[in-house]
């Protein structure tokens, strides 16, 4: 259906959108705001980046797999970005699906 050029070029602006949210969100869980941990909607906001930003970082990973082909050398800068990449995926999966689950379980 797409290319592999539609892929190749759509990954680099899929792929920051993403890490910004997640990364306002990451911010957001460690800094510790008295005032704002308890309020709810700073909770539905944490969420929200949570959620809207591990379906990006899906898109990205997976456009990413499709750009940078299965064929790659261990121990190159390529590879060492899909691993890491993989790594924060599944990270930021296990921690939405765990925030979700929450979510359900509170309604």
């Amino acid at each position: 259906m797409f290319s592999e050029a539609f892929f190749a070029s759509i990954h680099p602006m899929v792929v920051h959108f993403p890490i910004a949210l997640l990364t306002v969100y990451a911010l957001l869980e460690l800094i510790p705001f008295k005032k704002v941990v308890s309020d709810p909607r700073w909770i539905l906001a944490k969420r929200v980046l949570l959620f809207v930003g591990t379906f990006g970082i899906f898109v990205a990973l997976s456009t990413g797999e499709e750009r940078g082909g299965e064929n790659l050398e261990p121990g190159t800068v390529l590879a060492y970005h899909s691993l890491f990449a993989t790594i924060t995926t599944w990270i930021f999966g296990l921690l939405a699906g765990s925030q979700f689950v929450m979510t359900v379980t509170i309604w």
